[in-house]
């Protein structure tokens, strides 16, 4: 599985950061890499017919937009008062703790890892990038109860379980439909979520881990 699938989870999918300061990224182009790396990932899973998947782009463009402003909002504005040349590093200290107080979702510029996939999760179900017909796929098996059911919710699952396999950690959810059915109907907030893969995620990265989750 390519290592961009972690990539856009663990980067900021709007900017990259550089000596200088943060810097806007051709949005189109990682996009389309992040769409190809997705229909790579179905396509090795072998269980829909691709002619008839539908990925919204602008859905998928939202989705990754507010998750990167959730979770790395508290690091651009770091990046931006650390590259601040008229004030001081007392000054730019008391600016950085001053934003724990402003009620900011995450206040931290480096959230831990449960954090990050329980707010991935929550955009990806809550916009709902992935579509499939099924009325025209005749050949789908319905004893795939959570795929037909729950289409979307179960290809976020699955990058999610690819993301975490990458990060060198295990998800052990007892049962998935009932989870599936939870992500479409009940609303779970971002905080449930963090609870839930903090109790059902393990990681045990080896010591020469090129990408080490943050716990």
């Amino acid at each position: 599985m390519s290592i961009l699938l972690t990539s856009l989870f663990t980067d900021d999918y709007l900017y990259k950061y550089t000596d200088k300061g943060i810097k806007k990224k051709n949005i189109n182009k990682t996009l389309d890499e992040i769409y190809n790396v997705i229909i790579d990932i179905i396509k090795k899973i072998n269980i829909i017919d691709l002619k008839y998947l539908f990925i919204d782009y602008v859905a998928l463009n939202q989705t990754l937009s507010r998750y990167s402003r959730d979770i790395y909002g508290v690091a651009r504005m770091h990046d931006r008062i650390d590259t601040c040349s008229t004030i001081g590093n007392e000054k730019k200290e008391e600016l950085k703790n001053t934003i724990k107080e402003m009620g900011i979702r995450v206040n931290s510029g480096d959230p831990y890892i449960y954090k990050q996939l329980a707010f991935f999760t929550f955009w990806m179900t809550v916009l709902k990038p992935f579509h499939y017909d099924f009325k025209k796929d005749t050949q789908f098996n319905k004893k795939n109860k959570g795929l037909y059911n729950f289409f979307n919710e179960s290809i976020v699952l699955i990058l999610v379980k690819g993301i975490i396999k990458e990060l060198y950690g295990e998800i052990i959810i007892p049962n998935e439909f009932r989870f599936l059915r939870c992500l479409r109907f009940r609303h779970l907030t971002m905080y449930s979520l963090e609870f839930f893969f903090y109790t059902h995620t393990k990681f045990k990265p080896p010591k020469n881990a090129i990408i080490k989750p943050k716990k």
